[in-house]
């Protein structure tokens, strides 16, 4: 059985004032920029000041209230990780978009899940809706408005031009608001992410993001270690994993946008990063490490093929934890843990399978026919997962991932989930 679920804090906000308590002036979050050389660094009380200052912003100027949808129209940034928790320390749900995505595609988004205003960044088109009275979109007398995030510094717009268009100006605006903001009411059951598609939207909580963060511990995450994320913060595992996780943990992050790979080892290096957290096809060319470094695991959260798995170790020497799951789930189901020993390891090598790992602490992973039934073990069929990751609208049933795939019980006693496919 997987390990009992560890006790969470009971909301986002919640954790926010522990660690501002605890941490202060402490290093967060590092940001860099490969494409235009930007390093900023925030320590846990400076970005704990924008994040009040935006969610003041939220409230104060947007008329955005507990229960609404903010979209995020913008790339990886740190000012995209703040305007995030600003919408958590609120209680409502942060849409991450794709900026590349067509202005009709972003509007429809925008217009399905009702959002009450959008964040945009300074070289995307405005999403065709965000000029239409939100009455057509959700029923409100509200004005569908947007915010411009700028790139010059603390996010004020570095053309001038840019500002004329309607939008309110972020880095112009969120200084003159309040650097406190606190909703006592906000809990695990808010809801902090709406992911999918126009047509389909899947709906995950506080408590979703808590839990999947308090996962990284299985990873080998710890108090004051370092995490380099190359994940973007558009994707829920980006902003629950990379960025939440350390959160959780005490640890801080190294955020990188635009990552350039020859530059990956240097900047582990200058950074004194531990961990590092990549998507795969940053994984399939990360060169051999020219000096020594301290990271100790490549973390592959959306998971990454047998083949790439094995050449990614042997070429940069690092042991590589990759995961599985799906949206629904917060992306993190299932990892292969750091504390994964050499005879689980020779053991998982003789399957031709990939790996996607042992459940996520208070996890369960089962295989099911398709007519529901549970299947025994090593038998193929649908990998399904139910516990604190699941978005609350599966209620108590099992979420089916759309996966084929069987479990095994390992040398070390836990169930190891292997995926062959999809299902049909």
């Amino acid at each position: 059985m997987p390990p009992p679920p560890r006790p969470l804090p009971p909301s986002v906000p919640a954790l926010a004032r522990d660690r501002v308590r605890g941490s202060g002036d402490q290093p967060f979050l590092t940001f860099y920029d490969d494409r235009t050389g930007e390093r900023t660094e925030l320590g846990h009380a400076t970005f704990d000041n924008w994040v009040a200052k935006t969610a003041n912003l939220l409230v104060d100027e947007l008329d955005v209230r507990r229960g609404d949808s903010v979209g995020l129209v913008l790339g990886s940034h740190w000012t995209t990780v703040a305007v995030a928790f600003a919408c958590w320390r609120v209680g409502v749900a942060a849409v991450p978009l794709d900026p590349a995505a067509g202005t009709a595609d972003l509007g429809r988004a925008l217009a399905a899940v009702g959002a009450r205003s959008a964040f945009v960044g300074e070289d995307t088109a405005a999403p065709d809706p965000l000029s239409r009275p939100a009455s057509e979109v959700h029923g409100t007398d509200h004005v569908l408005q947007f915010v411009r995030i700028g790139a010059g510094p603390g996010g004020r717009a570095s053309d001038p031009a840019a500002a004329g268009d309607g939008a309110l100006g972020y880095g112009e605006e969120v200084l003159a608001f309040g650097d406190d903001y606190d909703d006592p009411g906000v809990g695990a059951g808010d809801v902090a992410l709406l992911v999918g598609t126009p047509r389909s939207w899947v709906r995950l909580t506080q408590g979703n993001l808590l839990a999947a963060a308090a996962g990284l511990a299985d990873w080998g995450l710890e108090a004051g270690d370092r995490l380099l994320v190359a994940q973007s913060t558009q994707t829920v595992d980006g902003l629950a994993l990379g960025l939440l996780g350390p959160f959780l943990a005490g640890a801080s992050v190294v955020l990188v946008r635009g990552l350039d790979p020859a530059g990956f080892w240097a900047k582990a290096v200058a950074e004194r990063a531990t961990l590092a957290l990549v998507p795969a096809d940053v994984l399939a060319v990360l060169p051999p490490p020219e000096r020594t470094h301290g990271v100790r695991h490549l973390l592959v959260p959306a998971g990454a093929g047998r083949d790439a798995v094995g050449a990614a170790a042997a070429r940069t020497g690092v042991p590589v934890a990759p995961g599985h799951g799906v949206v629904a789930a917060t992306c993190a189901s299932s990892l292969v843990p750091a504390d994964a020993g050499p005879a689980t390891r020779d053991w998982l090598s003789r399957y031709a399978a990939p790996t996607v790992g042992t459940p996520l602490a208070g996890t369960e992973l089962t295989v099911q026919a398709l007519d529901g039934t549970s299947l025994a073990e090593g038998d193929r069929g649908e990998l399904c997962v139910r516990g604190p990751v699941v978005t609350p609208d599966a209620g108590d049933d099992w979420l089916h991932t759309g996966d084929e795939g069987f479990v095994e019980t390992g040398p070390d006693g836990r169930p190891w989930a292997f995926v062959t496919g999809a299902v049909i």
